[in-house]
């Protein structure tokens, strides 16, 4: 009896060793509509589940996903938990059940770093240290201070930003950057940005006055440095009354080579970087509606230019070879030419509610419901898959990771639906 339950339990938990009977489609412009998945595995137990928008690989053998189950308390849309699966078979390696409350706070993009079998998972008040081999919890701390989304690590040191409790209750907002260590989970403060305070807002429970929200942290030789990107209130512009500014800070000389190289547009204001792209000598970063290309060692600009006239905000972006990638909030995804900032095509249906990911030539992403796939050199649709799952109302929801191709085999894509993960064959 104990084995026959076995039995059933694996196959209705996995459909990894018998795929459901699906045949390659296209449309009549030659878009792959459908085709065979190479596995499926459930992330759920009919909640529909979420919260992971950037898709991991752990140490090249298992996927990232973010898993939900009903919960006990009504008042609850569901409990939270990880599971890694194994990029072969779906087969979960293991499962991660250790969020404060049952809880992820918040959605996770660039939220997750690891080193030496550690990773580190950034919630909004709480970081978790996870052991990637055998999924078990190495330590978790609640920082009493909130953090924007996305974190970066210089080997065992991971930095993230955050309000301080003594400007917190001083009723001040002006972020700083924090430091950490895999080792331990300790933070403390390490700089905060030269504000200028010369505009303000003022309000009966706090004053305004700056704010990080991503950063990049490296090695210059030697050197350990932080690329922080920051805004702060400034005159009425076009589209607000904020202006970006960025600086260059050598945490190993404990100082700044530069603190207050514009960002922004002066004439159309300022909203907060996207994750700075570093390229030898040069830092790619956005405000509002514009991508710039500067001199990492100086900060001055190489060239910048809007991608649009209207009001719009970066959401992603990626570089592959010489060209970015830019995701709006206006729908349209973006391809630049990084070495003059020349545009070279805008998918105006483009957009993607997953980060981007590209792999061998092929950008793939979730728009709307569906799995799409564009050709990196033209823009063209290859892929427009809507889900798979066939009960529940589950649409693809969530990441879009992959491993390239390698000795002659073409690659794999992984992508995550309310329900499941699936594995596909990619185009490459």
């Amino acid at each position: 009896m104990k084995i026959k339950l076995l039995t059933l339990y694996i196959f209705s938990g996995l459909l990894a060793c018998n795929p459901e009977k699906i045949t390659t489609q296209t449309d009549k412009d030659g878009v792959v509509t459908k085709k065979p998945f190479l596995w499926k595995s459930s992330i759920s137990d009919g909640t529909l589940a979420y919260g992971l928008y950037h898709g991991y690989v752990i140490d090249g053998k298992g996927v990232l996903s973010i898993a939900m189950r009903k919960s006990p308390d009504p008042k609850k849309y569901g409990e939270f938990y990880l599971q890694l699966k194994d990029v072969n078979t779906g087969e979960n390696i293991w499962t991660w059940d250790d969020f404060y409350d049952k809880m992820l706070v918040r959605t996770l993009n660039e939220s997750i770093v690891v080193y030496e079998n550690k990773m580190i998972l950034h919630d909004l008040w709480a970081d978790y240290c996870i052991d990637t081999k055998t999924g078990k919890t190495i330590w978790k701390n609640q920082r009493g201070f909130g953090s924007a989304s996305e974190l970066t690590n210089i080997e065992g040191l991971y930095f993230i930003t955050g309000l301080s409790p003594a400007s917190k209750a001083l009723g001040k907002v002006d972020d700083s950057m924090y430091m950490g260590e895999f080792e331990t989970g300790k933070v403390e403060e390490l700089i905060k940005p030269p504000y200028s305070g010369e505009y303000k807002l003022v309000t009966e429970e706090q004053t305004y006055i700056g704010s990080i929200y991503r950063h990049k942290a490296f090695t210059l030789g030697t050197e350990q440095m932080l690329l922080v990107p920051y805004d702060e209130l400034g005159p009425k512009a076009k589209y607000n009354n904020t202006r970006s500014f960025f600086g260059l800070y050598n945490i190993s000389q404990k100082k700044w080579m530069y603190s207050r190289a514009p960002l922004s547009i002066d004439e159309d204001g300022g909203a907060p970087s996207l994750m700075p792209i570093l390229d030898g000598d040069k830092a790619y970063m956005t405000s509002f509606n514009s991508v710039g290309c500067f001199e990492l060692m100086t900060g001055n600009r190489i060239w910048q230019y809007r991608l649009t006239d209207a009001q719009m905000i970066g959401l992603d972006i990626v570089k592959v070879d010489n060209k970015l990638l830019i995701k709006g909030t206006d729908g349209t995804l973006y391809c630049m030419n990084s070495l003059n900032g020349a545009q070279l095509w805008a998918l105006q249906s483009g957009s993607l509610s997953s980060d981007i990911y590209h792999q061998d030539g092929v950008i793939y992403g979730i728009r709307g419901d569906n799995l799409k796939a564009y050709d990196l050199q033209t823009g063209k649709l290859l892929w427009d898959m809507p889900p798979l799952d066939v009960k529940g109302g589950s649409i693809y929801n969530g990441f879009v990771t992959g491993i390239p191709a390698q000795n002659g085999k073409k690659g794999r894509i992984f992508a995550s639906t309310e329900l499941n993960v699936y594995c596909f064959e990619a185009i490459n």
